[in-house]
């Protein structure tokens, strides 16, 4: 994610603060619609309609791609990514535990989670989801200190990269399942 300076024409700021306002300081809300309005129309009236919600923001994105938000730190786990189906990369720094339900991005391709550096190590590895094994379209799988369960059948076929994890996850069902790590 890059971050820089915005200049927003003076007619727009009241409505850019009330927008950023609304996001509840929220840093996925603050991109989408960051994003959505640099795609807009620069009118006081739309910009308007944006900051009072009557424009659905998440209609706007459904061909996200790409959340690269690595340098942005979640206390919390951000669901509404899970809203953006389209997702082939997602890269953020989280400390918990991933959720089952981060499965629902079917067409993920490289997903990379870090943690934060100030956070001390409890010692207890946290694990990733059983349901890490059914997204088949995984390539590159980068999750800090996490520990991959075995597949109980499943495989990743599409797995070229493993980084990260837990030295517990290399087990010969884990390297059974991912047949075709290069890394």
């Amino acid at each position: 994610m890059k971050v820089g300076i915005c200049f927003v024409r003076p007619e727009l700021e009241k409505a850019a603060k009330k927008i950023v306002q609304n996001c509840d300081g929220l840093p996925l809300a603050i991109i989408i619609v960051g994003k959505h309005l640099s795609k807009s129309e620069k009118t006081l009236e739309y910009w308007t309609n944006v900051a009072e919600k009557q424009i659905p923001i998440f209609d706007s994105t459904d061909d996200l791609e790409v959340f690269d938000a690595l340098t942005i730190r979640f206390y919390n786990f951000p669901f509404d990514i899970l809203k953006l189906v389209r997702l082939r990369y997602v890269a953020f720094t989280y400390n918990g535990e991933l959720p089952a339900s981060i499965s629902k991005l079917w067409g993920l391709q490289y997903l990379i989670v870090r943690q934060h550096l100030s956070i001390k190590y409890s010692g207890v590895g946290s694990y990733l989801p059983m349901e890490i094994w059914s997204m088949k379209e995984l390539r590159h799988l980068q999750v800090m200190g996490s520990n991959l369960p075995n597949p109980c059948g499943g495989s990743l076929l599409n797995l070229l990269t493993l980084s990260d994890v837990s030295p517990h996850s290399c087990t010969e069902e884990v390297l059974k399942g991912t047949p075709n790590l290069k890394k």
